[in-house]
């Protein structure tokens, strides 16, 4: 049985443990067809992006709180671009919306709802940062996290949860960062490292990309299925 993550193996194992001693993890894989660094506009605030659907799951709040944080340490200078289908009666968004107009985020914040694959490649070539703080609710979670390499393969740093699959698809210090979603002080921080002190260099993002690539990923495969025969 191949699972993407470690996170998904632990899953399994407590509803099936049976299958304990069969599993082998291999990640998800990326299409690097079109690697390459992302540009940023210049003389241009600071862009932070997230990409996912609009839902509880996808920490879209806790995302906020931490973007607030950062501007009342940090500064101003920055957009959030949050892309995603969503339901303009849900509850959910209604609370996301609240939120942005009680802390005067109406200037950082763009809701910009579903956008065409040509105008989210756009924002991954032109974002400095992307933001996705997943949690587990139950039996939904990140099984991996392929949205982080998507954006490392434009040179571009992440920042992710230290719960679920994500752990796998972000290498911390490398890659991005992996934080506790409940802290918005210390993912503020990580956003200050990776946006004003460069920590995260854009070509270790995309190496971390590259390690991923369907080519690696499927050669892990056939090992993993020849071990069988």
């Amino acid at each position: 049985i191949i699972s993407i993550s470690n996170y998904t193996a632990k899953r399994l194992k407590e509803v099936l443990p049976i299958v304990s001693k069969k599993i082998e993890i291999i990640p998800c894989g990326i299409n690097n067809s079109t690697i390459s660094v992302s540009t940023p506009t210049e003389n241009k605030g600071k862009s932070i992006l997230f990409v996912g659907w609009l839902k509880e799951r996808k920490g879209v709040l806790e995302a906020l709180k931490a973007i607030n944080a950062y501007k009342c340490k940090y500064g101003e200078d920055f957009v959030f671009s949050i892309v995603g289908q969503y339901d303009g009666g849900d509850k959910y968004i209604n609370n996301i919306k609240d939120y942005i107009k009680k802390n005067n985020l109406d200037n950082n914040v763009k809701l910009l709802g579903g956008v065409s694959e040509q105008e989210k490649e756009n924002l991954l070539q032109k974002s400095d940062l992307f933001l996705m703080l997943s949690k587990v609710c139950g039996d939904y979670f990140e099984g991996f996290g392929l949205v982080y390499l998507e954006a490392n393969k434009y040179g571009m740093p992440v920042i992710g949860p230290n719960i679920s699959g994500t752990v796998d698809a972000i290498k911390d210090g490398f890659s991005g960062y992996i934080v506790d979603i409940n802290s918005p002080e210390n993912v503020a921080k990580k956003i200050h490292l990776i946006l004003d002190s460069k920590t995260i260099k854009p070509d270790n993002c995309i190496g971390w990309a590259r390690e991923h690539s369907i080519e690696n990923i499927s050669d892990r495969i056939f090992i993993a299925y020849n071990k069988i025969t």
